[in-house]
């Protein structure tokens, strides 16, 4: 008779230990869902359904996990939905994804890619929210150290992109909120700069003396001695410090803040101090209550109704 550990596990409480913030990784669900094939296609579809569902991609953790076990298969079928995710309002892709978004949407995109005009058209588009924009950039940068893609094409369409959005720039009245492709500016100098040659120095000093780079960004002396670096020394430092795609998603997750012992100790002092009485038995509150769109005070970097709130 087999034991429990060697039965199959029920898609129901896989969906039940993903979905929802515990102490602790679910690594067991996460693991029967990396070797179950059944599961895994399960799982493929439930990421497809949630990415166009943005109140589900508010309410649940199924995605992100899903984003990085999809990642570490370099499973294709991912790509769309993630950029259906990364295509949300700036309010609703900073629910769904929170800190990764910055730390690891564009390792899972790149990681998935199978058409990088779709991610150069995502860049493009000027609806899409700033930071998505941004990082996507990052995206096709980490397929060029990952020996996924050839660097020069990506030089060249950077640079025609960065012309066109300085040009696009300097058109504008000062009315018009233009935020969003001045951080891409840095963005496109500063993929240059990584994948570059000192041939490249001068686009980037042209968008320097225009005033659209911002140099709390990156000074100048920063870009040269970026692009004065051997590729083997750029190659070999990118591999020291950063990951180009996802190799071990369960053990990335594990060591995620919001499943420490800490931060469920940390929540349940605060419900504790949160349910506290003074004498009368009336309610004493030290500092007024956060918003649930305001940062959580516990320092997660999540939103209060996204983490403690929740």
């Amino acid at each position: 008779m087999a034991t429990v550990s060697e039965q199959k596990m029920d898609w129901a409480y896989i969906v039940d230990q993903l979905s929802i913030l515990r102490r602790g990784y679910p690594v067991r669900a996460a693991q029967a869902v990396l070797d179950d094939a059944e599961h895994y296609e399960r799982l493929l579809t439930e990421f497809e359904r949630i990415s166009a569902d943005a109140d589900e991609l508010a309410d649940s953790m199924l995605h992100l996990h899903a984003m990085h076990l999809l990642a570490e298969k370099r499973d294709s079928r991912a790509f769309r939905p993630l950029l259906r995710i990364a295509a949300l309002p700036d309010e609703a892709l900073e629910v769904a994804l929170g800190d990764h978004l910055t730390e690891s949407m564009a390792r899972c995109v790149a990681a998935v890619c199978d058409d990088e005009n779709l991610i150069r058209e995502f860049i493009e588009n000027r609806q899409n929210a700033t930071w998505a924009r941004y990082i996507m950039v990052e995206a096709l940068v980490k397929r060029v150290f990952a020996g996924d893609a050839p660097a020069e094409p990506l030089l060249v369409w950077l640079e025609d992109l960065g012309n066109r959005t300085l040009a696009w720039l300097t058109e504008q009245e000062v009315t018009v909120d233009c935020e969003g492709d001045e951080l891409l500016m840095d963005a496109l100098a500063g993929a240059i700069a990584e994948i570059g040659r000192l041939e490249h120095l001068a686009i980037i000093q042209r968008w320097w003396d225009a005033d659209c780079l911002d140099p709390q960004t990156a000074g100048l002396d920063w870009y040269t001695d970026e692009l004065n670096r051997s590729w083997e020394e750029r190659l070999a430092r990118f591999r020291h410090y950063r990951r180009a795609y996802v190799p071990d998603a369960i053990g990335e997750m594990q060591t995620w803040y919001c499943f420490s012992e800490r931060f469920h100790d940390e929540q349940a002092r605060r419900n504790a101090l949160r349910h506290n009485s003074g004498a009368d038995g009336s309610f004493v509150r030290e500092s007024p209550k956060p918003g649930r769109n305001d940062p959580c005070p516990c320092g997660s970097g999540k939103k209060y109704k996204k983490c403690c709130a929740a």
